[in-house]
């Protein structure tokens, strides 16, 4: 998949480029294809995988268990930043309750309203 550019992984470098006067230096902008793709990726890796799970309302799962190393994630803090929050320390992810949990295992997890347990491995 193709991910728009977060200018956030484009640096400026300076690289030698041959012209017809020599080989010059020249200041050029690279994507740090990688990082950029991993960000798009967590971002709409949640939106697909509830999609997966055809969930037609936030009603049918009960929440997500979000791991602190998980949380970290530039592209899930930034997904985050636009989501409401239940109350003063329930955040909202697509109006689904968020819980966090201490670990260093990056895991982003949904229990759905039946109890069942489903882990979104498409950030991956």
């Amino acid at each position: 998949m193709k991910y728009p550019i977060n200018y956030q992984f484009v640096v400026a470098e300076k690289l030698p480029i041959c012209t017809d006067h020599g080989t010059q230096e020249r200041t050029v902008l690279v994507l740090d294809v990688a990082g950029n793709d991993a960000y798009w990726k967590t971002i709409y890796s949640i939106k697909e995988f509830i999609k997966q799970q055809k969930l037609n309302d936030p009603s049918q799962a009960k929440r997500w268990v979000i791991s602190s190393a998980f949380a970290r994630d530039e592209g899930f803090i930034d997904l985050m930043e636009d989501q409401p929050w239940l109350d003063e320390d329930t955040p909202l992810l697509y109006s689904i309750p968020v819980d966090y949990t201490e670990d260093e295992r990056p895991f982003c997890f949904l229990e759905l309203a039946d109890g069942t347990v489903v882990e979104n491995q498409l950030w991956k």
